[in-house]
């Protein structure tokens, strides 16, 4: 998710007994198949749905299953077997007795009502030049504020389809394909199917009068990925333009990371001040480009890898930002790169401690602070590509992508750090806990000597923060003429020295 500006009306409402984690839940379930039915006039806040769970119980289990749906909606009934059954909605959470179900099974929930809104918006309803819009901001706790679902980071639903029904004249939007338009005199309905795992805080709906067109990125002559976008009609020219533009960075990614991983990707405008990323469909209030790619980098972070607690969402943010930088050094050049880094580095700099690891996830700003989760996630990459190189790094993201525990699932910090370990051959433990757990950065005092062919380097470190050293191989590059060579020092103490002969005598020295 891209925040770009926040309005100052939004209701921030994070329950402690909120937070997620991957651990076992009591009330877990393996949600294979979701079918859903929803009812959108964009002219009022409110929503109608059905939701069909296909799911397989996990030991263990408790006496009762649960779903989470807030209070302000109301449960309407709950069939099994096409059966009436009893239930229990309180403490936003629909209480089903487990015995009642078998070890595969499903149950049918018909709700409807004014949906909570806390968060980011979770369910909005207003307005696009005259015209109404409905969409949804889920991340991180509000899919249960507007449906019910197992709101954590435990299990994903394996595959969905949701119909969304609205007044002739509106698109309604979801994730995945839309595989059929049903008209009637009073109501229209879209039916979207998605055949990947997604997590509950990604599955989204919009509806409102958009335009609509679609583009293929193509990633060799052989082989296009379709790029389906709804736009409002107002912003058509402008969306058309800015999406085109990042093809190649559609390439980009799929180069270096791994081959787009769904079966299509596209845009839906929504008038929120960023963008989200929601499965195969990021929203997106503008067509800026590092909107656009940020939110389009999301869809191997964020959403086919899922951050497995929000203690770690660096994993989607980090990289989100990180793959900004690395658009915007195959795209327009190295210059523009080390402007790009210069910005980062000043924003993280501004304040002088902070963790990247999440400590409190029931502060939505802190879960969503933009200098520790966003810039110093995406520059503490930057730096683990330099420490490490290109070719181990990018490594250690491909089989991160690719390992089948993790693949269309959910990790954690300690995931990423296996890969990364296995591909370099180093302990990046003191690299974690300084950068990831630790707070601050190193503040050096260097001063050197050149003697003919040797230099003398003398380093002193103190830190910002609470972290009382960072562990690093600094980058010195040395010049004679028009030859240069680089140097890597290895700092592990706060004072240290270093000799380091040369063929040459040094004209120049660069220390970065």
């Amino acid at each position: 998710m891209r925040r770009l500006f926040i309005l100052l009306f939004i209701l921030i409402q994070i329950d402690a007994s909120q937070t997620f984690s991957k651990n076992l839940d009591f009330n877990y379930l393996n949600i294979y198949y979701a079918k859903i039915y929803w009812y959108i006039n964009p002219n009022s806040l409110y929503i109608k749905g059905e939701v069909n769970f296909y799911f397989k119980k996990n030991n263990p289990i408790s006496d009762f299953l649960y779903f989470d749906l807030h209070n302000n909606l109301k449960v309407d009934s709950v069939l099994h077997n096409k059966h009436t059954i009893n239930y229990e909605h309180t403490e936003n959470k629909i209480k089903l007795k487990s015995d009642e179900f078998q070890n595969t099974d499903s149950v049918k929930i018909y709700y409807s009502g004014i949906p909570a809104n806390s968060g980011f918006e979770s369910f909005t309803q207003t307005t696009h030049r005259n015209s109404p819009v409905v969409w949804t901001l889920s991340e991180p706790y509000g899919a249960s504020d507007w449906w019910p679902c197992q709101n954590n980071l435990n299990d994903k639903i394996d595959s969905t389809e949701i119909t969304i029904s609205c007044p002739p004249g509106y698109t309604g939007i979801s994730n995945g394909i839309l595989v059929n338009i049903n008209k009637k005199d009073t109501v229209i309905s879209y039916t979207w199917k998605h055949q990947f795992p997604i997590a509950s805080y990604l599955v989204a709906l919009a509806v409102t009068n958009y335009s609509h067109f679609n583009l293929y990125f193509h990633l060799s002559p052989e082989d296009s990925v379709l790029i389906e976008n709804y736009v409002y009609p107002e912003d058509s020219v402008q969306a058309r333009e800015g999406i085109t533009d990042i093809e190649g960075v559609f390439k980009l990614f799929s180069e270096k990371y791994m081959r787009y991983p769904f079966e299509k990707y596209g845009h839906a405008q929504f008038s929120w001040g960023g963008g989200m990323e929601h499965q195969t469909i990021s929203f997106v209030s503008d067509f800026s480009f590092y909107l656009l790619v940020h939110e389009m980098a999301h869809q191997w972070f964020g959403d086919y890898i899922t951050c497995g607690s929000f203690h770690d969402i660096w994993l989607n943010e980090g990289f989100a930002v990180f793959s900004e930088g690395l658009a915007t050094e195959y795209i327009f050049g190295n210059n523009k790169f080390i402007d790009w880094k210069k910005s980062k580095k000043s924003q993280i700099m501004s304040k002088l401690g902070g963790k990247i690891y999440v400590d409190d996830t029931t502060d939505i700003w802190r879960i969503f602070d933009g200098r520790l989760t966003y810039a110093k996630a995406g520059m503490v990459l930057q730096m683990l590509r330099s420490q490490i190189g290109d070719s181990a790094f990018f490594a250690a993201v491909r089989n991160y992508l690719n390992d089948p525990k993790l693949a269309e699932s959910f990790a954690l910090t300690s995931d990423l750090k296996q890969h990364f370990e296995a591909t370099s051959k180093t302990d990046l433990t003191n690299f974690f806990n300084e950068w990831i757990y630790g707070e601050g950065y190193p503040i050096y005092d260097i001063t050197y000597r050149i003697n003919e062919k040797q230099i003398f380097f003398k380093i002193n470190q103190k830190t910002s923060a609470s972290t009382p050293l960072f562990h690093l191989k600094i980058p010195v590059l040395v010049s004679r003429n028009s030859t240069d060579s680089l140097i890597w020092l290895n700092i592990n103490q706060v004072s240290q020295s270093f000799d380091i002969p040369l063929n040459f005598t040094p004209k120049k020295i660069n220390i970065n």
